[in-house]
Order: C-alpha cells, then structure tokens, then sequence
C-alpha cells in the first residue's frame, strides 16, 4: 500500500481559473436586462419633466384668469413692490409671500394662486399691467393685462 498515491479526484466542472460558460451566460444577461431599461427610464424622466411643466401652465393661466375677472370692473392700486391689489366693492389683494404668489379679500385668508415660485415681479405701463413670473425650476411667464383706464 505504500505504493499508492493519494491522487485528487478533479472535476472536469470547476474552473478555479476563470467563468464557466453558466457564469458569463448569465452575466451578460443581466448586463442586456439593464442596459434594455435605460431608454425608458429616459423616457420617464422626460414624462416628469412634462408633467412638471403641465402643472406649471395650469397654475399659470388659472391665475391669469382669476386675476382678469378681478381687475374687470375694478381700480387697480399698488401697495408694495411685491402686492397690488384691486378695489371694488371689497378689496383683493395679490402678494408674492415666500415662494408663493396669494390671494386676500380685505386682508384675510391665505389662497395659493402660484405655487413654487423664486420671482415675480409686476409694473403697470399706460394701459397694462405687466406681470412676469420664474418658477424654482426655471420656467418663465410673463403677460400683459390690458386696464381699462376712464
């Protein structure tokens, strides 16, 4: 027994050296799996950034069209550089507060009427008033409200 040697029973299986073919299967797999995703998640992001902007104009013209129904009939007055307000039969005033451009009726309550907002900025010129608007994310507003003056 002294002539038998202890051989290693090897199988033609493992490969301590590098992948086995199993192995670099499913690692490339994988790899196609997450590079086939990158065009939809650009395709989401871009999805947010429209809907971001939607919400942004809806914001915008809900207030434009607030704000014209309030000048109609009314005398528009300046209280500030960041308030104006209308007079008629109550007093309606428009504020850019913090990061938010409000609403008050005679000095009470708190209505949004533009949300997320880093500037805004009004002047009147002859017959309109010029309202420009940034939002935080950059996107810019701006019009022209005609005033009818007697």
């Amino acid at each position: 027994m002294a002539g038998l040697e202890k051989t290693k029973n090897v199988s033609p299986c493992l490969n301590k050296n590098g992948f086995t073919l199993l192995e670099s299967i499913l690692s490339l797999v994988v790899t196609i799996i997450i590079f086939s995703l990158v065009p939809f998640l650009w395709q989401t992001e871009k999805r947010i950034i429209e809907a971001t902007n939607i919400t942004h104009s809806s914001e915008w013209h809900i207030f434009l069209k607030q704000l014209r129904q309030e000048i109609g009939n009314s005398e528009l007055a300046i209280r500030t550089e960041n308030k104006f307000c209308t007079l008629s039969e109550k007093e309606v005033c428009f504020e850019f507060y913090k990061d938010v451009v409000r609403k008050q009726v005679d000095g009470k309550g708190h209505e949004p009427l533009l949300t997320n907002i880093s500037k805004f900025s009004f002047s009147i010129h002859q017959t309109s008033l010029l309202i420009n608007a940034e939002t935080t994310s950059n996107k810019k507003f701006s019009t022209h409200i005609y005033i009818e003056r007697e």
